[in-house]
């Protein structure tokens, strides 16, 4: 599973691609060339644009399993660890509604935890 690209069932896979730590250090995301880089990464792994510029949730059946399997092998021609992005993980799921992974809630933890405080709050009043 891919549970090491962050919010991916919210975002599209080239969001969560550059926004992953990993890629985003190794490949320099933030820049126009490392933008054109996870381009040239998603292409080299035969998923069209339309597809990895759209929703994750709404990607062909086929592309889901060729990203798995071509992953590994794409990474090392990229400088990427595949292990980073395809760890162990768990997810939630309540009915039919939407899937949570556990990462998605590190990730809003982190991002709470590390918001300024306002003056004269402390760690009781909270």
């Amino acid at each position: 599973e891919l549970h090491g690209l962050p919010l991916l069932r919210h975002w599209t896979l080239m969001e969560a691609m550059q926004f992953t730590h990993h890629i985003a250090t190794r490949m320099q995301t933030w820049r126009e060339v490392g933008q054109k880089w996870l381009k040239s990464f998603l292409v080299n792994m035969n998923i069209p644009p339309k597809q990895f510029l759209g929703s994750y949730t709404r990607l062909h059946p086929e592309v889901v399993p060729r990203l798995k399997d071509k992953l590994p092998e794409k990474c090392l021609n990229y400088n990427l660890n595949a292990h980073v992005l395809t760890y162990e993980g768990f997810e939630m799921q309540y009915k039919h509604d939407m899937r949570y992974l556990a990462q998605d809630y590190v990730l809003a933890i982190t991002a709470m935890l590390g918001k300024p405080r306002a003056e004269g709050l402390d760690a009781r009043t909270i």
